[in-house]
């Protein structure tokens, strides 16, 4: 892909209009590490994106549990599924 080519997905990625057949085509290229030096910004974003697609988000019950927890709720501290702690 040229520069144009990369200058126009890039514009069209930021304005939120690329397709996602254009968004895996920029992912392609910032993920290969072949692109010119002056995209690095968008690699970084991409790697970024990248990354955070691995994190997993944790279970509602897991939330309600921590939600309990910083409110002190006595008992309920150590066990998140025993409902009847004291």
């Amino acid at each position: 892909m040229n520069s144009n080519e990369i200058d126009e997905l890039v514009r069209k990625y930021y304005a939120g209009s690329t397709s996602l057949a254009e968004e895996k085509m920029l992912s392609d290229l910032f993920l290969s590490g072949d692109y010119p030096p002056e995209y690095e910004p968008e690699a970084m974003l991409f790697r970024f994106i990248a990354e955070s697609r691995k994190n997993k988000i944790p279970p509602p019950e897991f939330l309600a549990h921590m939600e309990r927890v910083f409110a002190g709720e006595k008992g309920k501290e150590n066990t998140p599924n025993n409902e009847n702690a004291e």
